[in-house]
């Protein structure tokens, strides 16, 4: 890994801001630093920006990788979108690949969006006052795949 994901050694000495006369041990500590966003691919085997007609299935693959792999999902965009299934060929704590297929079945003749998004582990938070914010880690949204569905 590169210096993006390094570790560092980090001081904590905490004081109280009520009572500066009260202060606590310092502590050394050692965290990894996670910048990189996770690695994502995904095809649709009939092609980006295809016609396709009402009732068929759309299929394609999809990967996603990273050392510390969060999670990985597969969503259509668009009113009303479709349940895009995924069929993991392997499925681990640094990534996840396989097939996808989106019957159409139901759906209205518009534009549509197949988009990839998964995000690794990593803690990404700050310091506000007296409180600690985190949210999910990095997140991933590869080019979206359109088709245009047609009656």
């Amino acid at each position: 890994m590169g210096d993006a994901s390094a570790f560092r050694w980090l001081r904590v000495e905490v004081k109280d801001p009520l009572n500066p006369a009260i202060s606590y041990l310092p502590n050394v500590i050692k965290v990894r630093i996670d910048n990189e966003a996770p690695t994502a691919t995904i095809t649709m085997d009939q092609g980006p920006c295809s016609d396709i007609n009402v009732n068929d299935t759309i299929t394609g693959t999809y990967a996603a990788a990273d050392p510390f792999f969060g999670s990985v999902g597969i969503q259509v965009l668009g009113n009303p979108g479709g349940t895009v299934v995924r069929s993991p060929s392997y499925s681990n704590s640094t990534g996840e690949a396989g097939t996808w297929r989106l019957a159409t079945t139901g759906m209205t003749p518009c534009g549509y969006v197949v988009q990839l998004s998964c995000s690794d582990r990593a803690l990404i938070g700050y310091a506000s006052g007296t409180a600690y914010y985190t949210s999910v880690g990095h997140t991933y949204h590869p080019t979206g795949l359109g088709f245009c569905l047609r009656k």
